[in-house]
């Protein structure tokens, strides 16, 4: 159970081999005793179906001029053997089942009903340590979204492993020309900053720019290796995660979360580093909070209609493996979600056990 999932002993129908050979059932007419022989490898045991198939010996036949000892200590040691066999299988199958059940576990949705109203949530936390997921009741984990501004964990990490950001200082001016400013943008936007401010602003005028440097094919490559949604990246395009064609999932929000703070996708120690430090939202005890938010409209430029938008992150342990997890919702405004998503996924991590409070210092 290395990835912290039950699997099989051995394929359904395998058999429990107690039979002998000839020449062991000659030495039994010897009295020679031997209990009954098993393969503890060859036992099958699955949550939904067990088998055990024995291919038992002829009934013993014995010598009228021995003793009768023989066969009833024979019958006696193959019972037990049987019994330990059978104690087995039932043991290792109810502990499989245990865990196999402890693997999920539902959060409920109609103890936060006040909060949920006129939104649509899917919510997802893995805690690497115990191999559980914490799964928000009735949550769609499959269906793909536009990953908006979450997609700035793997931009960050592109640009700096394909080196068209030296460094997190790395600095970019705002030509107002090039990226005229919104009506939406902020102040902090509208001024030239480093990869670390960008990220932290999540503002949108950089990484398009760091698109351009990049290159659709350095984006298909990583993203296609990293598993990451769709993967899809139109030729020359520097809006692909904003309501386009990059789609992803919950689940995969979580499965690339999973192999990111497990030091499986290839990155640099320096770059997942300055990712770390980029990503850093406050701490409680011994975990630190490390996240991005995301969002964008329903339908795009509808900016008075309905919202999606994300909350992904990891909390990072002293003692113990990470915890992933993603949050998308659909509300009817932005400023239904604006606060709602971290907010709502600190209290998911709490009703899970997996912080303390939904209090983190900065």
């Amino acid at each position: 159970m290395a990835d912290g999932r039950w699997r099989d002993v051995q394929p359904r129908g395998s058999v429990l081999d107690t039979s002998l050979s000839l020449q062991e059932i000659k030495r039994l007419q010897e009295i020679e005793v031997k209990p009954a022989q098993f393969h503890r490898e060859s036992c099958s045991c699955d949550p939904e179906y067990s088998s055990l198939d024995s291919g038992f010996v002829q009934p013993y036949q014995p010598d009228r001029t021995r003793s009768n000892m023989g066969p009833l200590i024979q019958m006696n040691r193959k019972l037990l053997s049987l019994f330990g066999v059978i104690s087995l299988v039932y043991f290792t199958c109810f502990s499989s089942l245990r865990y196999l059940h402890a693997e999920t576990v539902f959060l409920g949705r109609h103890e936060h009903s006040s909060q949920l109203h006129g939104t649509k949530v899917q919510f997802l936390a893995r805690d690497l340590q115990s191999g559980i997921d914490y799964v928000l009741a009735d949550s769609d984990l499959t269906t793909r979204h536009s990953p908006f501004s979450t997609f700035k964990i793997p931009n960050m990490l592109i640009a700096l492993e394909t080196g068209v950001s030296t460094s997190p200082d790395h600095w970019r001016d705002w030509d107002p020309v090039k990226r005229p400013a919104e009506e939406f943008w902020p102040d902090v936007w509208k001024q030239g900053q480093t990869l670390d401010q960008a990220f932290a602003r999540s503002a949108v005028w950089y990484f398009r720019d760091l698109a351009l440097d990049i290159g659709t094919e350095a984006y298909r490559d990583y993203l296609t290796s990293w598993a990451y949604g769709n993967s899809e990246v139109p030729e020359g395009s520097d809006h692909f995660w904003l309501g386009d064609t990059l789609k992803i999932s919950t689940r995969e929000q979580v499965d690339f979360l999973e192999k990111l703070v497990s030091g499986e996708l290839g990155v640099s120690r320096a770059n997942l580093d300055s990712l770390e430090r980029a990503s850093f939202q406050g701490s409680q005890a011994s975990i630190s909070l490390h996240g991005k938010t995301g969002t964008g409209p329903d339908q795009g430029g509808a900016w008075e209609g309905r919202f999606s938008g994300w909350y992904v992150g990891y909390l990072r342990r002293t003692e113990k493996r990470p915890v992933v997890f993603a949050l998308h919702v659909s509300a009817p405004s932005f400023s239904a979600l604006r606060s709602f998503r971290k907010a709502f996924s600190l209290t998911l991590l709490q009703d899970a056990g997996l912080i303390t409070s939904v209090q983190f210092e900065p």
